[in-house]
């Protein structure tokens, strides 16, 4: 199989996965290396295919899919990096999903990283995932300082969101 061959399979693949796939798992898939997938996914990206890459793997973007009608909002948060599981704990305790992260760089400007955290587990995976590749958080390009795009079910609960991490010590700007 060529290469053009087996990006119209990855587009395949992602079209029907219910959830992330890994660039291991489709490296595995179509017996190339996971640097070959990396590349591939590139291509797609360049070729107009909107590929999200989360902590779980590659998905695509949604789109054309029901409205939804949750409330979602951005708060300003500053801490050390050793708190962001107890960050996205909190959050998802109280009904938040964290949908990215945010953070100013001086040179390139605002850069994003999707998350979608919305569970312990998935706060248990990041943390895993952070650890086993000796990752840093993006907010230590910004001292700290960052933005989570939040979604849940209200106004009303996003406020309670705000409410318990104030309480428990986190310094937020909405």
């Amino acid at each position: 199989m060529n290469g053009d061959q087996r990006r119209v399979k990855i587009l395949t693949v992602l079209e029907n996965s219910l959830e992330a796939v890994s660039a291991s798992r489709l490296a595995e898939r179509f017996g190339v290396s996971r640097q070959v997938i990396v590349g591939d996914i590139a291509l797609l990206r360049a070729s107009e295919h909107d590929i999200e890459a989360t902590s779980r793997g590659y998905v695509l973007a949604a789109h054309d899919q029901v409205v939804n009608e949750r409330f979602v909002s951005k708060v300003v948060s500053v801490h050390e990096p050793e708190l962001s599981e107890t960050e996205f704990n909190v959050i998802v305790q109280h009904g938040g999903e964290v949908l990215d992260v945010q953070v100013e760089h001086p040179v390139y400007g605002l850069l994003t990283a999707p998350l979608n955290i919305k569970s312990y587990a998935d706060v248990e995976f990041y943390c895993d995932q952070m650890a086993e590749h000796s990752a840093r958080d993006l907010s230590v390009l910004s001292d700290g300082v960052h933005i989570h795009t939040i979604e849940c079910d209200s106004e009303a609960q996003f406020a309670g969101i705000l409410r318990a991490l104030r309480a428990a010590g986190f310094r937020l700007r909405h």
